[in-house]
């Protein structure tokens, strides 16, 4: 039986209901307070997790703050980096229990 418009949007409508839902959940987060003494320079930062963290959201800060290239994260240890010496952030780094969803089942 060939698909009608009416079902496939409706098919549409139902893979963009789940995508709006969080595809990503934090099994362990930690917020922390961070300073950074100097501009575009590699910031040390023990997370304290436990595991390699997933990622990281920067929810304040007086600078933009981005991960530093080329500096593999371990278990202890990330590397973050301001544009501006002496900025404040308060950063939370997660581990992800699933990284993504298939729509599409």
């Amino acid at each position: 039986m060939p698909t009608t418009a009416a079902d496939l949007e409706a098919r549409i409508a139902k893979i963009e209901r789940e995508l709006a839902d969080p595809v990503v959940e934090a099994a362990r987060s930690k917020p922390l307070r961070v300073r950074f003494p100097a501009a575009d320079t590699p910031r040390d930062i023990a997370h304290g997790l436990g595991d390699v963290p997933t990622g990281y959201r920067v929810d304040w800060a007086t600078a933009p703050i981005h991960a530093t290239p080329g500096l593999q994260w371990t278990r202890e240890i990330a590397y973050l980096q301001s544009t501006v010496a002496n900025a404040e952030a308060i950063i939370t780094f997660f581990v992800a229990t699933e990284a993504a969803i298939d729509a599409y089942t």
